[in-house]
């Protein structure tokens, strides 16, 4: 060890003790102090400059060439309405993905992660958008609706997690394209020889469903067929009543002279089609086939990774939502962008030809 080191680390160790801190937490906050709290950075630096540490490095006191951006505080709101239960989104695969990927984002470049969830019929309940929370911005997820556009803080940086299509916003919005995904699964339903194309949706839980359901009847319309006569779309008081809306849709289906014979369900609840149609006696694909609109719906995800299925890029989607926040943030004068990501069409064993008449 040379004498600058000697004199530099003997430094140190009085910092440390006349700080009440150990000379590795010292030697982190002479570094830049990632990961240490403000009040012990001040408290080092306060110290070391009292006791005029100066090595030819140092930079206290003075502005730095490349300066450590400071950690911010980022949040994610998943807004929900009527009897939704939170938990539910815990238990939810794609739910999951979308807050995992978005808290490690946010980790990996340095930032903190506040989870929360509001009732749009209770506004005033979410501590995260009250002053006192302290965010520098906010991802926006779940039911997305103007009334939860309205509740942003002025000036507040934020981006929209899955925008309902056509929806008019003046933030950046991060999307996945479900026109041209609901559009893909009808054409390659029809170049198996189906004539007879079912779609399942939520008519009262899922916000984006419009753009879905046009896809469906305009790619339809396009191939010369019905383009309503198989749309099913119950009302649900949430996820947990999934089983009881397929049932209804089942029933409804093959009561017809001329049932369907695929299947698309856009909320991603294959997995109850499949069992209420097996305990029917009809195989699958043999009788019917299913198709999966977005995989990640459904707390039954692991369990389906044979279904024919759009998958929805859900860790990009949460990555690009936590750095467009982070630009916002840093470049407040940033113009919002609407970005919108391709799903990947994923072939299975759950969609084969029509059965023969």
């Amino acid at each position: 060890m040379n004498q600058d080191q000697s004199n530099s680390q003997a430094t140190m160790s009085a910092i440390a003790d006349a700080a009440d801190v150990s000379i590795s937490t010292v030697s982190r906050v002479l570094a830049g102090g990632r990961g240490i709290s403000s009040k012990t950075i001040d408290k080092v630096r306060k110290t070391a400059q009292q006791l005029g540490y100066r090595p030819k490095s140092s930079n206290i006191g003075r502005p730095q060439s490349k300066t450590r951006q400071k950690m911010l505080k980022l949040g994610l709101l998943h807004t929900f309405t009527g009897e939704y239960v939170p938990e539910h989104s815990i238990q939810v695969y794609l739910h999951q993905k979308f807050m995992i990927e978005t808290w490690r984002t946010a980790h990996h470049h340095g930032h903190q992660l506040v989870i929360d969830y509001l009732d749009l019929e209770h506004p005033d309940q979410s501590p995260l958008l009250s002053p006192q929370a302290g965010i520098d911005g906010l991802i926006l997820k779940g039911a997305v609706t103007q009334k939860a556009l309205d509740l942003l803080p002025a000036n507040l940086p934020a981006v929209i997690l899955r925008l309902p299509m056509g929806m008019p916003c003046p933030y950046t919005s991060v999307n996945c394209n479900y026109h041209t995904g609901i559009s893909r699964c009808v054409q390659y339903l029809h170049k198996l020889g189906h004539q007879r194309i079912a779609f399942f949706c939520f008519a009262n839980q899922r916000f984006d469903n419009l753009d879905k359901i046009s896809s469906y009847q305009q790619t339809l319309m396009s191939l010369g067929l019905e383009d309503n006569k198989y749309i099913a779309m119950p009302e649900l008081k949430d996820y947990s009543d999934a089983e009881s809306g397929c049932q209804w849709a089942l029933e409804k289906w093959l009561s017809m002279d001329k049932a369907p014979t695929a299947i698309i369900s856009s909320e991603g609840f294959c997995f109850e089609f499949d069992k209420l149609l097996k305990k029917r006696g009809l195989r699958i694909p043999e009788d019917i086939s299913i198709l999966d609109a977005v995989t990640g719906a459904s707390r039954h995800d692991s369990l389906r990774e044979h279904y024919t299925r759009l998958q929805m890029p859900a860790s990009q989607m949460s990555q690009t939502a936590v750095e467009h926040l982070i630009r916002h943030i840093r470049h407040p004068q940033a113009p919002p962008q609407t970005v919108l990501m391709e799903m990947d069409f994923i072939e299975g064993d759950t969609t084969a030809p029509p059965p023969s008449i």
